[in-house]
């Protein structure tokens, strides 16, 4: 070094627009687009990641344009999970260390989250059934999510 000594720095402060808690009303229209839907799409799977507060963009700038996400308190943007068509993308939908499982019976997707598995009397279950197995687990996951809104909103 130069023998210049350096002041430290603030800490830093995350910008309040990237503190996005979950939307309840959001996730409910949300819900109301996934039980409506035939199948999968990228505005679904936007109306997904906006409803649990990232921001969502579509990047015309880029070579192809795609679609890009942030999350809350992220600074760097990825480019956004296909929830509505891939289970696994489904799947990150759900709330940090819940239990999940989607699959098909009666020719019928259905999905489920509940925060501990087994499940046990008393234990928040969500279980849904929609037009594939992952758009089934992307609605129990946002109910899930909601849930856990509400809980934060409640005195």
């Amino acid at each position: 070094m130069n023998g210049l000594a350096l002041a430290p720095r603030p800490p830093a402060r995350i910008p309040a627009r990237m503190l996005a808690p979950p939307d309840q009303l959001r996730i409910e229209q949300t819900i109301q687009a996934i039980e409506a839907a035939t199948g999968g799409s990228r505005e679904l799977d936007a109306a997904c990641y906006r409803s649990i507060g990232w921001e969502v963009a579509y990047d015309t700038r880029a070579p192809r344009r795609t679609w890009r996400c942030r999350a809350p308190a992220a600074t760097a943007w990825q480019i956004l999970p296909d929830p509505s068509r891939s289970r696994e993308e489904a799947a990150r939908l759900v709330p940090w260390g819940w239990s999940e499982g989607c699959g098909t019976r009666n020719r019928r997707g259905f999905g489920w989250a509940a925060p501990a598995w087994p499940i046990r009397e008393g234990t928040p279950f969500f279980e849904c059934t929609g037009a594939s197995a992952a758009l089934a687990l992307c609605k129990a996951a946002l109910f899930a999510q909601r849930y856990l809104a509400m809980r934060r909103a409640a005195p």
